[in-house]
């Protein structure tokens, strides 16, 4: 009797789901953003709504979270097309707050 070859039989590792939900926790770890950031960032609409499963948990569906990731890294793409661009060389350097030094020291002086 021939033996099977068990590497190409997949049905006993069947594919995950391609939508399921996610704690706020496994959130927190795929994104590396605290809760809180989150939460802020979800009423400026800068990232995907949760879906309420009851009054004290909410869960975000995983295509979409990983929609918001795919295209976080996309922008950053972007931005590293845009710095190889000769044209943004004169802008000011954005510091880690992300506001232009210029711009925090004009208002600075406004105070």
């Amino acid at each position: 009797m021939a033996r099977q070859n068990r590497s190409s039989d997949n049905s006993a590792f069947p594919a995950p789901p391609a939508r399921v939900l996610l704690k706020p926790r496994d959130v927190v770890r795929l994104t590396t953003i605290s809760a809180p950031q989150i939460r802020r960032m979800h009423a400026a609409g800068k990232f995907p709504k949760p879906v309420r499963l009851t009054e004290a948990r909410i869960a975000y569906w995983s295509d979409e979270v990983a929609a918001w990731i795919a295209a976080r890294d996309a922008e950053r793409d972007c931005r590293s097309l845009e710095s190889a661009n000769p044209n943004t060389e004169d802008m000011p350097p954005i510091p880690r707050g992300g506001v232009p030094i210029r711009r925090r020291r004009a208002k600075a002086a406004e105070r």
